[in-house]
């Protein structure tokens, strides 16, 4: 018969392999496989997301102050 114990360590083994394996799963690799451009480039829809936003703030915050400005002037 197995002891309590050995089952015991096993399913500790067991758990730890299943935490492993589905965190694997989860991110397709494990994270020390992956390099940061590596991320990035495989999430590069965030990455131009992220872009497309500051880009849009850039253009909005432009416009604003020329539109201060002309208004400045023609008082």
């Amino acid at each position: 018969m197995v002891e309590f114990d050995e089952l015991v360590e096993r399913g500790k083994e067991l758990g730890k392999d299943g935490v492993n394996l589905g965190r694997d799963n989860l991110l397709g690799t494990t994270a020390a496989d992956q390099s940061f451009t590596d991320v990035l480039i495989d999430n590069w829809y965030f990455v131009a997301g992220g872009v497309a936003v500051l880009v849009l703030i850039l253009v909005l915050s432009v416009c604003c102050c020329c539109a201060a400005k002309k208004k400045n002037q023609q008082q």
